[in-house]
């Protein structure tokens, strides 16, 4: 059976993401791609999805892996690879952010580069306090990232986190990228990008289509764009459109820093608009970098 690493390793040519998780277990051979930069995440989403599957009836195909940080450091040490790897840092939630920084420095594997991923303690709010006091120690990483659903419980607060943690970052001269895990979406994306993001990644443009101005429910378009051919053909021809919108995105941001024009964001009026006015309100209670 063809796997979506089968699927889509010929025509990615871009940075990717994959996780420890799935090279230790699902034999993901890094070697396939060929890109220029490879993220390799700690593997903390991946075992929360096998635990679920096992829990919603133990489906071998979701049979939940044993995971750890000796695991992941054992897993990033088997990689060998030509292309820059950047490892993203283990998530320590039992830990304050002061100590999540030191465990991380500490599990640095040689040779690669370094993404630390800003983690709640203990499933307590995320606050921009409590990260503000350590800015000048998220100098020794690469990348600083925060997941998307722990940036904030509305739309707004998110947006406002990722524009004062980037505002802290330049205040303190820490010239590194934000990475928005979770956050690639034809809509979300271009919001994030304004509050000072220069990094997504996510799953939704496998399970959905993209368009001008959002995402729609993936096997359902791919019956109504060749109901005669099968539905597995037809997904993986809407995402391949969709790794070549994701790519617009990114041409599209370019377009937008050097004019400054919201509608060189989006083909979409009516997305157009609707960024617009909701990175008008950002601005109105922060103020974002871009």
């Amino acid at each position: 059976m063809d796997t979506a690493l089968d699927m889509t390793v010929d025509y990615i040519v871009s940075p990717v993401l994959v996780s420890a998780y799935d090279i230790r277990h699902h034999a993901v051979d890094l070697n396939r791609f060929r890109v220029p930069l490879i993220i390799v995440d700690s593997g903390g989403y991946e075992k929360l999805v096998d635990e679920e599957g096992q829990r919603r009836g133990g489906n071998p195909d979701y049979a939940a892996f044993d995971w750890s940080p000796e695991l992941y450091t054992e897993t990033l040490g088997g990689i060998e690879i030509d292309v820059p790897v950047i490892a993203v840092s283990y998530d320590r939630t039992s830990l304050p952010i002061e100590r999540q920084i030191e465990a991380a420095l500490d599990a640095r594997p040689p040779g690669f580069g370094s993404a630390f991923l800003l983690k709640p303690m203990d499933k307590e709010p995320l606050t921009i306090e409590s990260v503000a006091k350590h800015v000048p120690r998220l100098d020794s990483f690469d990348i600083i990232g925060i997941t998307e659903k722990e940036a904030g419980s509305s739309l707004i607060e998110r947006l406002m986190f990722i524009a004062r943690l980037r505002t802290l970052l330049d205040e303190h001269g820490v010239d590194k990228p934000v990475h928005v895990f979770g956050a690639l979406d034809p809509f979300m994306t271009p919001l994030y990008f304004l509050a000072g993001a220069d990094i997504v990644d996510g799953l939704t443009w496998l399970r959905f289509e993209f368009s001008d101005d959002g995402a729609r429910y993936l096997q359902s378009r791919a019956a109504f764009a060749d109901p005669t051919a099968t539905i597995k053909d037809a997904e993986w021809q809407i995402r391949r459109a969709n790794y070549v919108r994701a790519v617009d995105m990114q041409i599209a941001f370019r377009r937008y820093l050097r004019s400054g024009r919201y509608a060189d964001l989006s083909k979409s009026t009516d997305l157009v608009e609707a960024i617009t006015k909701i990175h008008g309100t950002l601005r109105s209670v922060s103020h974002p970098t871009r």
